[in-house]
């Protein structure tokens, strides 16, 4: 665990080091965004002047142009263990899995199998990454954290910068920075949690662990684990299930 741990630190320095670089690329990303959104500030200003005259021509409301392609989205989504977020999306390759695991969170074998046997169908790229994520997930709920961490590790080197695999890199850095909590590597738990806090169904759960973070890196690394309140398990009973 110590020559892993010495690992992490090391790239966390490749990372602050990068971190001035980033931040002018942010600058630019920026200056990007204020160009855009005054571009979209003029389509919307012709769209609704269009608008306005299909809605004369037809003798109807913008608002009842509107309502007719309104769609309902279901959100419902649950949390497994703290640690996984259960989505529709994922249904169709994990759906029996997390339900076994969210049915005997203290004996997953069932679920291990199930996602195991879910990987030998040899799934497209997209659904083997989740696969391989709920079993991270497992993992870290276990205690295993090193396989965890080398399975979550895969996946973020996988998705790179892949648009398509945007949220799964997301839910790969939450995953990570759980892992690092565990391992009481606060700063490049916080790191990875800023990473992951756009994810779509994530930014409350990894809002609340930056939280943790801070409090834990202000009051010295190793520490702050009874601050964590209510609404954050602390880092012994997650490795402890």
């Amino acid at each position: 665990m110590s020559s892993l741990k010495q690992q992490v630190l090391d790239q966390f320095e490749i990372v602050r080091r990068q971190r001035d670089e980033a931040l002018k690329d942010l600058s630019q990303a920026q200056e990007t965004i204020a160009i855009l959104e005054a571009e979209l500030a003029a389509i919307k200003y012709y769209g609704d002047l269009t608008y306005a005259k299909v809605a004369h021509e037809q003798g109807i409301t913008k608002a009842q142009v509107d309502r007719s392609h309104q769609v309902t989205i279901s959100s419902a989504t649950v949390w497994i263990d703290d640690i996984w977020l259960c989505s529709s999306e994922n249904t169709g390759i994990l759906g029996p899995a997390e339900k076994a695991w969210e049915g005997n969170l203290h004996n997953p074998q069932l679920a291990i199998l199930l996602v195991t046997q879910a990987l030998k169908r040899k799934p497209v790229k997209k659904d083997r990454f989740k696969c391989k994520l709920f079993m991270a997930a497992i993992q870290l709920s276990a205690g295993s954290l090193e396989s965890a961490c080398a399975g979550v590790n895969e996946c973020i080197h996988e998705c790179g910068t892949d648009p398509r695999f945007k949220e799964l890199a997301g839910i790969a850095y939450y995953l990570r920075g759980r892992i690092f909590v565990a391992m009481k590597l606060f700063p490049p738990a916080h790191w990875d949690f800023s990473k992951a806090v756009l994810t779509k169904g994530y930014h409350e759960q990894v809002k609340k662990w930056q939280g943790y973070c801070e409090t834990c890196i202000l009051e010295g690394e190793g520490e702050g684990e009874e601050l964590v309140g209510d609404d954050v398990e602390s880092t012994t009973d997650d490795s402890s299930h």
